[in-house]
């Protein structure tokens, strides 16, 4: 027994000094009970020697657990320095995750930029095109309007005042069915004005690429409405039936929105890119489709029409704006999410839809959705 304390409270107090603690504790006492040695192996001791002892045993448990103490320091240091390396790799992971994603957006933004500006010339030389003869279409749909209404007037007269006809005018009206023709000459004259509102609305709407956001780098207040029924005006072509495929049906339901600054031109590409995401998802899925192998539009299609819905709200000083098709006609719905590059994937795009890529930067990156 030590003077003061005994041997049980000096390991103690060994063990709860920072200094001290990790210093090998060997007792050596004369008692030799069970209950004494597990109190002092829970206080902490690494061994329990009986006296008598003998020195050449004591000295080779001595060499034993300092042998042991140094492995045991050593190892802790070995875990502390890879813990070190995991900090520093996840550092760098993180950094080079950083730079790929920053990588990513500056190549879709340069291809994006490439894009736009390739397709501002290209309508803009389409628009010009189209511009001259349309509206000397246009413009003389109304002289022909009026022309139309004059003769039929004047045949009216003609028939109302009883002139006697020649068996050859009588014949030649019945070969060129004169009565059907002024039956159908309004119809015709309101179809081609129809057809030329068409293109002059689709050469109007085209010119936004050109005459706002691609030349200058400033926003205008626009009707987010107009840019959405635009998108559908350019891909309204997409949106009709097809050998393997129904008719694809939009339904609008908009709300009451403010105009809002935006680059229109950039705008209208993301929507018109995702509504081109949807109409491809959909004609795959028809591929796909029991009836696809027969060309039949028959039983699957029926069951499941194809739809696209368009919703705009406002929420909390936020335009929102919704464009999904029916999940129940779509294998997967692309979704609109910011991807992650994987190391299986290429550098720029991986597995990612370019154009859901685009869309997505012109929608959160230039316009803060």
């Amino acid at each position: 027994m030590m003077p003061g304390i005994d041997g049980l409270e000096t390991c103690r107090r060994l063990k709860e000094n920072p200094a001290t603690c990790e210093v090998p504790v060997i007792f050596m006492t004369v008692l030799d009970d069970v209950d004494h040695k597990v109190h002092g192996l829970s206080l902490g001791a690494v061994d329990y020697i009986t006296k008598p002892f003998n020195e050449s045993e004591v000295l080779a448990r001595v060499l034993a657990h300092l042998k042991t103490h140094d492995l045991l320091h050593k190892i802790q240091e070995q875990n502390y320095q890879l813990k070190q390396e995991i900090v520093l790799r996840k550092k760098t992971e993180h950094k080079l995750r950083k730079l790929n994603r920053e990588l990513q957006r500056i190549q879709i933004e340069l291809l994006h930029k490439e894009r736009l500006s390739s397709i501002a010339e290209m309508v803009t030389g389409i628009a010009n095109e189209i511009n001259n003869p349309i509206g000397c279409i246009s413009g003389n749909i109304e002289f022909l309007q009026e022309y139309s209404k004059n003769i039929l007037r004047h045949l009216d007269l003609y028939q109302q005042q009883g002139v006697e006809e020649s068996a050859l005018i009588t014949q030649h009206a019945h070969d060129i069915e004169l009565n059907y023709i002024r039956q159908d000459l309004p119809t015709v004259i309101e179809s081609i004005q129809r057809s030329t509102n068409r293109i002059v609305a689709i050469s109007k709407f085209i010119k936004i690429f050109d005459r706002y956001d691609i030349q200058q780098n400033k926003k205008y207040e626009f009707d987010i409405h107009e840019l959405l029924d635009g998108a559908l005006l350019l891909l309204k072509h997409r949106l009709k039936p097809e050998t393997d495929r129904a008719a694809i049906e939009v339904t609008r339901t908009y709300g009451d929105l403010p105009r809002v600054p935006c680059f229109p031109g950039q705008l209208n590409q993301a929507f018109t890119d995702v509504l081109s995401i949807l109409i491809d998802a959909f004609d795959e899925r028809c591929k796909l489709s029991p009836d696809a192998s027969t060309n039949s539009l028959t039983h699957w299609q029926e069951q499941t029409p194809l739809q696209i819905q368009i919703r705009t709200t406002i929420e909390m000083s936020w335009v929102i704006i919704r464009i999904r098709g029916n999940t129940s006609a779509l294998l997967t719905e692309p979704q609109f999410a910011s991807p992650e590059p994987s190391a299986e994937s290429s550098p720029l795009f991986g597995n990612f839809d370019v154009e859901l890529l685009i869309a997505r930067q012109i929608v959160v990156d230039t316009h803060g959705g």
